[in-house]
């Protein structure tokens, strides 16, 4: 995957480039994948950029703040154009952060890419509190973190501002760089999160993910920061790579719907029956799909909602409880009411029905997996040929399914998008088998081992 489609660059984006780990490289690799695309590209910093780097724009200009026709000359000529302001011990010095927001406000360029901090090139940092310089004008900030900082000591030789990182997270001076201690730095207010404004896309970058055990850790680290409200997505990149994004974690929200009326089942609610010691299917299917990287679980219930909201609450964790106040059971308007509750940077939701108990969590982490790789609008499990459960749906896709008449299925949505779906192939049949009967009940348990 290329930077510019991972990013979803649009006319008119100030896309600034903080961190360590490959900050610069990530850049100007951007800025060919957009040229090559036909936009005119500024590049430029408002901090400082090492001089050597300026040979990597076609066209390097140096500004004093009233050479807007001369840089929409280059622009048209070259349409990649790198401005500063001067030169000072091999160093190129940056422009002020308001003479960013007057450009992009000229229309003179079609994207303009900020390089907003220093790292010494070192592999990753915390922020002085002068810094990030971002300016006003920035729709998305991209945090860049290298891998190969994992192992190290955390010390000022190994990591930028490194004191800073031990005194936030009270830890000691050169201990281990782990895969929790980049996580909570990304997280954090006062380190990687500093200065960006409100208003912007969130994005990181784990960079020089060169192998499958890296690209693990990775997974790992993306998992624990999106579940911070900041970040809309991570990518863990190879940016020397001829498709420099390896794979884009999104956020992802679940929606169990468990607003069935249980209707063959002699009066009892099924999802509250026992499975395994100490659980019921519910809490079973509950727990399994918060053990994934969802980052919030939302569960749409019908009857005997209060006890099943009090049953849910003893699990504590980022699980939410709302009622289907239209049809009790009906599987498209619990989906609707499930997508109204969802976050406004949430990518995708992961339909899952409460009824499937047998479903194992790496089914749902494939599907995942799958989503992050592809992009895919739909994704889903399939057992033999037979399309199943849980079914991820983009949030591209989430008006089309809001607008679907109450007479029919969210099938709609796979039938009018089939070559929008992406199939994960699973070896088990729980992916299509659920509960409706007591002998269905029965036939669940004894495949688990539990009867």
């Amino acid at each position: 995957m290329l930077i510019r489609e991972a990013l979803n660059v649009r006319h008119g984006d100030v896309i600034a480039f903080i961190g360590a780990g490959g900050k610069t490289t990530s850049l100007f690799r951007l800025a060919r994948e957009l040229t090559a695309d036909g936009m005119r590209v500024i590049t430029t910093t408002t901090t400082k950029m090492a001089q050597d780097e300026l040979p990597r724009a076609p066209v390097s200009l140096q500004v004093t703040g009233k050479e807007l026709d001369s840089i929409r000359a280059e622009l048209e000529s070259n349409r990649h154009v790198l401005i500063y302001s001067g030169l000072s011990r091999g160093k190129a010095l940056g422009i002020p952060p308001e003479e960013v927001d007057r450009l992009i406000e000229s229309g003179v360029a079609d994207v303009i890419l900020v390089e907003a901090d220093g790292a010494r090139r070192l592999p990753f940092k915390a922020p002085y509190e002068y810094e990030p310089v971002i300016p006003k004008s920035t729709t998305v900030v991209v945090s860049v973190i290298g891998l190969n900082a994992l192992g190290l000591s955390l010390t000022d030789e190994n990591v930028y501002n490194a004191r800073q990182i031990a005194e936030e997270l009270s830890i000691r001076y050169g201990a281990p760089v782990t895969p929790q201690l980049i996580a909570t730095t990304m997280r954090h207010e006062r380190l990687l999160l500093h200065g960006i404004p409100p208003n912007a896309r969130v994005m990181a970058f784990l960079n020089q993910a060169d192998n499958e055990e890296l690209r693990d850790v990775a997974r790992e680290i993306a998992g624990k920061a999106l579940r911070g409200p900041r970040y809309d997505a991570v990518a863990i990149c190879q940016m020397r790579a001829d498709d420099p994004v390896l794979e884009v974690r999104r956020r992802v929200e679940a929606i169990i719907l468990a607003a069935g009326k249980s209707a063959r089942m002699e009066g009892r609610n099924k999802l509250l029956l026992p499975w395994g010691e100490g659980k019921t299917i519910l809490t079973h299917v509950v727990a399994t799909v918060s053990s994934t990287d969802v980052v919030r679980v939302v569960v749409v219930t019908g009857l005997m909602h209060d006890e099943i909201e009090n049953l849910l609450y003893d699990m504590g964790g980022p699980i939410t409880v709302v009622q289907n106040p239209y049809r009790d059971g009906d599987m498209l308007s619990s989906l609707q009411v499930g997508i109204r509750m969802l976050r406004p940077n949430t990518a995708a939701c992961l339909a899952v029905l409460a009824d499937q108990p047998r479903i194992d969590a790496s089914v749902m982490r494939a599907v995942l997996d799958l989503y992050a790789k592809t992009g895919n609008t739909i994704v889903m499990p399939s057992y033999k040929g037979q399309a199943g459960h849980p079914v991820l749906i983009d949030r591209a896709l989430w008006t089309e399914l809001m607008a679907i008449p109450g007479h029919l299925t969210p099938r709609v949505i796979m039938d009018m998008h089939r070559d929008e779906v992406a199939y994960v192939e699973v070896q088990s049949d729980s992916v299509i088998s659920d509960i409706d009967t007591w002998d269905d009940y029965e036939r669940e348990l004894k495949k688990a081992g539990l009867l």
